[in-house]
């Protein structure tokens, strides 16, 4: 499954109280010796092992790992959560395995740790990303039921953003950016998650529901997916027509190129040609710049001068300026 992640650090700042996963981890070692765990505001502090407790000494050879490589730290905590199950260290260790099994594309881990890590924080937007990624990379019942499950919580979270957007000016219009990529997105999941599970009409409501929501070659994509698994091949060569052609920072040379080759595969079966394809690329062109332009003009309603290149192009709402 080829879904692009796109970053939503900044959501993470306003949704989790949690470090991000850039910043420093409070289980990675430093110097030598097992760090001090950060304790949340008004936590209860967890209590220390005994300065002599073989939890201890075995901290400490954790430590020693650190100076190794990334796999051997990793496989050092593991060892040391196997050997102290009930360890007070076990939600901050599980953090550290989890950022690492982001930073190694370990698609196992980044399930395994995850999801630990995601019932504790269900608001950590940008894990719930990794994690529901990783379950729909494989097309199982069980996984995509786990999947749907979060992107439902992902989206739940969005709307609660939502109702905490900036007031109005540029703050605005970027909270505004980031929301409804990050809304579109939890669409896509969730629709591979339903048609993953054989609820292909309700995948494909929410991949145009995605689309809308904000046009994008990730939505797009997704709804061709689902027009061709319905047997509307035709449809489904426009939606990648449109996957190919938008204006999308997120799109990378390879995914259009699969993009070029499912429209061909698609258009092929619904005319047995080539013939006028090119007329279909130019159309879904024309298509998503319009949407584009219509989003546009709904971010203008939001900040008048948005657009606003000169002193006398800026709009006034009222004579005291506001």
């Amino acid at each position: 499954m080829r879904l692009a992640v796109a970053g939503l650090l900044p959501f993470v700042l306003l949704v989790s109280a949690a470090p991000a996963f850039g910043q420093s981890d409070p289980a990675a070692p430093a110097g030598g010796e097992a760090p001090a765990r950060e304790e949340a505001p008004g936590a209860e502090k967890a209590p220390e092992p005994s300065r002599r407790s073989p939890e201890l000494e075995a901290w400490r050879e954790v430590a020693q790992q650190a100076r190794l490589s990334q796999l051997d730290y990793v496989r050092a905590l593991e060892e040391f959560l196997e050997r102290f199950p009930e360890t007070a260290r076990r939600a901050e260790i599980e953090r550290s395995l989890l950022q690492s099994a982001i930073e190694l594309g370990d698609r196992r881990r980044i399930v395994l740790y995850g999801e630990r890590v995601l019932e504790r924080e269900p608001r950590h937007v940008q894990l719930a990303e990794y994690v529901i990624r990783a379950l729909l990379e494989k097309d199982d019942p069980d996984r995509a039921e786990r999947a749907l499950k979060y992107a439902r919580q992902f989206l739940t979270t969005l709307q609660v953003l939502e109702l905490q957007q900036p007031s109005g000016g540029s703050k605005l219009l970027a909270a505004r950016e980031r929301l409804d990529r990050a809304v579109a997105k939890a669409y896509v999941f969730q629709a591979r998650a339903l048609g993953n599970l054989g609820r292909t009409e309700e995948a494909l409501k929410l991949a145009r529901a995605s689309f809308e929501r904000y046009p994008t070659a990730e939505a797009a994509r997704e709804t061709g997916r689902w027009l061709a698994r319905v047997g509307r091949p035709m449809e489904a060569a426009e939606r990648y027509a449109e996957a190919f052609v938008i204006d999308d920072p997120d799109n990378t040379a390879e995914l259009r190129a699969g993009d070029v080759r499912r429209m061909r595969e698609l258009y092929r079966e619904a005319h047995g040609s080539e013939e006028g394809l090119g007329d279909l690329v130019l159309a879904a062109y024309e298509r998503t710049r319009e949407a584009l332009e219509a989003r546009r003009a709904e971010l203008k309603k939001l900040v008048p001068n948005l657009d606003a290149a000169h002193v006398l192009d800026f709009v006034l709402s009222g004579l005291d300026g506001a």
